[in-house]
């Protein structure tokens, strides 16, 4: 579940619980190479605003 645009601020002081589906492994079903994470980029983001 991919969050399009999403403002990190925003979702760090709005968060519920029903958001928790966007900091879930997204993963594709494949290994290595072809390895995708859909959610990855966005708990990169999020983790540079909390922890940084």
């Amino acid at each position: 579940m991919v969050r399009a645009n999403a403002n990190i601020q925003e979702f760090i002081h709005n968060y519920q619980p029903v958001d928790s589906a966007y900091l879930d492994l997204e993963w594709n079903g494949k290994f290595g190479g072809k390895f995708h994470d859909a959610n990855l980029f966005f708990r990169l983001q999020l983790a540079e605003q909390v922890f940084f």
